[in-house]
């Protein structure tokens, strides 16, 4: 017994034995990307072989993030809906897998398909119901807009909303009533010229999320502007709050997504968009001057 486990340990350890088992390491490995990859080689005569690149940036963070591997695939952990695996009892993509899928994490959407040409398949609201995230004109994923609450400039400062005092942000394009209460959050500041103390007309508005005086990643643009990274946000007692929920807190606002590419306008429902080969989207969040030029606010102004 003890000779017979000398001889396998001795087995082992031998070169040509060793090089054999790295060889068929390889070559499963080979057959794994292969099928990952490419499945489209396995399909007699794909109709539609399309890629589309998807990027999600939120500006607020300043942090670009992609959908993640295995949407749609066998190996996936992504593939919540099945509504179009088949059609007329054909199934639509590559052997195994969706008609929308995802390799890799690089941003890239394989859309594939053995028929032609189902194009209410192919929207990016199908693959991200496929990814298990919502998506319509006014969400993505946890990301949904909210108009926020209502700030004016408290001319002479009593607390009190007069009509004729300065609205800087009309939470949904509504003026508050006149007497209407105020209140301050000293991480409401602007941004103006160099040793302002008052706010002025088109200064910018951002909400101070850390209170250091800085616009800087974790701050939200409360008014329609994209000042520089780095400006100095000022405190003007004067800048107040409706507190619509009587939270004690103010609630900013929350931008509406828009999708954006370099080949095609801007769009404020990227559920609808049918997707095209070589397109390379972008839906960003937290950036107001994109949503106001696409006029993607459910209503005008912000």
């Amino acid at each position: 017994m003890g000779k017979a486990l000398k001889k396998q340990s001795r087995g082992l350890r031998d070169p040509r034995i060793q090089w054999s088992i790295a060889l068929i390491v390889i070559m499963i490995t080979g057959v794994f990307l292969y099928i990952s990859y490419l499945p489209d080689l396995q399909v007699g005569g794909l109709k539609i072989d399309w890629r589309v690149k998807l990027h999600i940036v939120d500006y607020r963070y300043n942090i670009n993030s992609t959908p993640p591997s295995g949407i749609g695939a066998p190996w996936g952990q992504y593939w919540f809906n099945h509504t179009y695996d088949r059609l007329n009892g054909v199934w639509v993509g590559p052997p195994d897998y969706a008609p929308i899928n995802t390799r890799d994490d690089t941003g890239t959407i394989y859309v594939q398909s053995a028929v032609c040409c189902p194009a209410y398949v192919f929207t990016l609201s199908y693959f991200f119901s496929e990814w298990g995230q919502t998506l319509t004109k006014t969400c993505v994923g946890n990301y949904c807009y909210s108009p926020g609450e209502t700030i004016t400039y408290d001319t002479n400062d009593d607390n009190i909303f007069q009509t004729g005092e300065p609205v800087i942000h009309a939470a949904g394009n509504i003026a508050p009533a006149s007497n209407t209460v105020l209140k301050t959050d000293p991480h409401l500041r602007f941004i103006g010229p160099i040793n302002s103390v008052s706010w002025s007309s088109g200064d910018p508005i951002v909400y101070d999320t850390n209170n250091n005086g800085i616009y800087d990643a974790g701050d939200v643009l409360v008014s329609v502007s994209e000042p520089p990274r780095g400006s100095t946000l000022t405190f003007d007692p004067k800048i107040k709050y409706v507190d619509s929920n009587s939270d004690g807190t103010y609630n900013f606002p929350v931008t509406p997504p828009v999708l954006v590419s370099t080949k095609d306008t801007s769009r404020c429902d990227p559920s609808v968009l049918g997707l095209s080969d070589k397109y390379d989207w972008t839906i960003w969040e937290w950036r107001p001057t994109l949503a106001a030029a696409a006029n993607c606010f459910p209503t005008s102004g912000v």
